[in-house]
């Protein structure tokens, strides 16, 4: 193994990836067609998905931010992420039908803030600066 590659913690590797596959279930319905079992995972169970991403990027945001100079680093390297799927997303909410008053404010808060579903990174963001201040 390479002494520039750190090493990875598998059961959190594995234990995010159960995650991330409650997450995807919850977006695609994928019981919608059987309301009880819907109700108890998609609905209930899964939902606890997103607050324990948040734990762990605490932990380790805690753990690997130990000094302005890796703030920095992390807050740079998370604000990349954030700008570049704002960049992608921008065509799909560029209102191609006209810019009215209305539409061009609703567009300019979305590139500010972010669209609605880039929250988790802007709030890991937000997070991340009230942790380390």
């Amino acid at each position: 193994m390479s002494h520039t590659l750190k090493e990875r913690n598998q059961a959190a590797d594995i234990f995010r990836l159960i995650l991330i596959l409650m997450v995807v279930a919850i977006h695609v319905n994928v019981f919608s067609d059987n309301p009880v079992l819907n109700f108890f995972t998609v609905d209930g169970f899964f939902r606890i998905a997103v607050p324990i991403f948040f734990i762990i990027n605490g932990y380790f945001f805690e753990k690997n931010v130990t000094d302005v100079a890796s703030f920095k680093i992390w807050l740079r390297r998370a604000v990349v992420l954030f700008m570049s799927w704002q960049i992608i997303y921008l065509p799909l909410y560029f209102p191609f039908d006209g810019m009215s008053g209305q539409k061009l404010v609703v567009f300019a808060s979305e590139i500010i803030f972010g669209y609605h579903h880039l929250w988790y990174v802007s709030a890991m963001i937000l997070g991340g600066q009230g942790f380390f201040i």
